[in-house]
């Protein structure tokens, strides 16, 4: 499986930023399915700069937190983040990682679209579960019952070609977790502000429709974005 710790799309984490519109909902999804007094264990896969898990620390207090991070520029301001507090940031590949300990909570955001085979890595990401514990997956999922792979090279800052970009269909990981007695749920995510449109055609930039609905693009894509829900329940 090709590892992608020398993917070029960690600008947008290399800038100075707040919290993403996606990151905030994503915890206040969290607080309704999980409660905000539960404790557990919580594993964020590609946590990048890590300041996702830093607004976690503060919203779940006692939560054991740790992150999953491979590219070696992102790792750096992972451990600058975190430093004085309780969470473990660890060099991995979140496509194999494989642990004896289990999570109550598994998060990835924007993540599973740099993977060719996405229900490969899902399988080894559900591994990683308590029995009861809860996959929450941010991340293009088209409603159409077709799978995209895109390869591109972004000319912009690299000659090599890469992942990232792939839009796989929501009826794809239906019918793969059925056959785990599994059963995923979506919930759309719609952009409230606008993102301008930068000079690297890879950052995301919004574009409204003839209904003033704000559509996200990267890579001359429009994303479909959802989260997706797993819970894995004990038959």
């Amino acid at each position: 499986m090709k590892v992608y710790s020398n993917n070029k799309q960690v600008g947008a984490y290399l800038d100075n930023r707040g919290l993403k519109q996606r990151e905030i909902e994503m915890i206040r999804l969290i607080q309704e399915r999980c409660g905000a007094n539960k404790h557990g264990r919580w594993l964020d896969l590609g946590c990048a700069d890590a300041l996702f898990l830093d607004a976690l620390r503060r919203s779940f207090s006692g939560w054991e937190l740790i992150g999953l991070e491979i590219n070696k520029d992102l790792l750096e301001r992972a451990y600058a983040t975190v430093e004085n507090t309780n969470i473990r940031i660890v060099n991995e590949d979140a496509s194999t990682y494989a642990s004896d300990d289990h999570f109550d909570v598994v998060t990835a955001s924007g993540l599973l679209s740099v993977f060719d085979e996405p229900l490969q890595v899902l399988d080894c990401w559900l591994k990683l579960l308590k029995p009861e514990g809860l996959l929450i997956v941010f991340g293009t999922f088209s409603p159409f019952d077709m799978d995209i792979k895109i390869n591109y090279r972004n000319n912009y800052n690299s000659s090599e070609w890469e992942t990232g970009i792939n839009s796989f269909a929501q009826k794809t990981f239906e019918r793969h977790l059925s056959s785990l007695n599994l059963v995923p749920e979506f919930i759309p995510f719609e952009m409230s502000v606008d993102l301008k449109k930068g000079d690297d055609p890879i950052r995301s930039y919004t574009i409204k429709d003839e209904n003033g609905k704000r559509m996200v693009i990267a890579g001359n894509t429009i994303k479909n974005l959802y989260y997706m829900l797993i819970k894995k329940t004990v038959v």
